[in-house]
């Protein structure tokens, strides 16, 4: 078995990419130890199996505990992220040093699809809001394998229009001056990147504090508390959990925004 030598991007990996049979799937190395079905990244079902095979020899694949930052506002944005297991939070600072959740990301997202195209630097943090697997795709790799691939182009498109659909809605959210419209507003929010769908209302298996449920809100966390069990007497929700929130009723939520 081969050895690779540590990408220059990446100095701290090594690993050996197994030699498989074409009728197996293709299987990457995680950083520590470990491997990953190359399924679970999008990417790479998009392009030729040459190009597959080659791109995959060169995508580091790591782990994030909670608490791990997977990158930092002002680092240089010439790595593709691409999540694949856990979430991911994105955040910056206001004027006042309080902390702004601008997205939660979830297994399949990406980070850094139009960064990448520019000489740019990171103007916001990500970090992982559980254990996280993340799949990493230098600059020089992505121009060489994915560029061209109009499949992929339109995959990251589509992604931002979703993401500009998104930062619009928070932005409304955010001038707003009722916290009632703000609390809820998050809850349908998360109930995209938490929500499971049960007979008694939507399920929210939280791995996020309420002080950054605020933060995602654009309130103090002892306002989200607040709100939060006004809106459980209400009937809105109930806590099923020490970090669980069932919605009980989703078109009343939407009628407050």
């Amino acid at each position: 078995m081969k050895v690779r030598q540590p990408m220059k991007q990446f100095p701290s990996w090594q690993a050996s990419m197994n030699r498989l049979p074409k009728s197996a799937p293709l299987l990457l190395p995680i950083r520590g130890g470990g491997l990953v079905n190359s399924d679970k990244i999008a990417v790479l079902r998009d392009l030729p199996a040459a190009d597959q095979a080659a791109l995959a020899k060169e995508i580091d694949v790591f782990s994030l505990n909670r608490g791990d930052y997977c990158f930092r506002s002002g680092d240089a944005a010439n790595v593709f992220y691409i999540l694949i297991e856990g979430r991911c939070k994105i955040f910056n600072f206001t004027s006042d040093a309080r902390e702004q959740i601008l997205y939660i990301y979830t297994a399949g997202d990406f980070i850094g699809g139009l960064n990448l195209l520019k000489d740019h630097k990171y103007l916001y943090t990500g970090q992982a809001v559980e254990n996280c697997l993340v799949a990493a795709i230098s600059k020089d790799s992505f121009m060489k394998y994915c560029y061209h691939q109009e499949a992929i182009l339109r995959l990251i498109i589509d992604k931002c229009y979703d993401r500009i659909r998104w930062a619009e809605n928070l932005i409304s959210c955010l001038v707003s001056n009722s916290a009632d419209a703000k609390v809820a507003s998050v809850l349908l929010r998360l109930s995209e990147s938490y929500g499971e769908q049960t007979p008694k209302g939507m399920v929210l298996r939280l791995t996020i504090s309420r002080e950054e449920m605020g933060s995602y809100a654009g309130l103090a966390r002892e306002t989200m508390s607040r709100k939060l069990n006004q809106f459980s007497d209400e009937g809105l929700i109930e806590f099923v959990g020490p970090k669980s929130i069932c919605i009980l009723d989703v078109e009343r939520l939407k009628k407050m925004i």
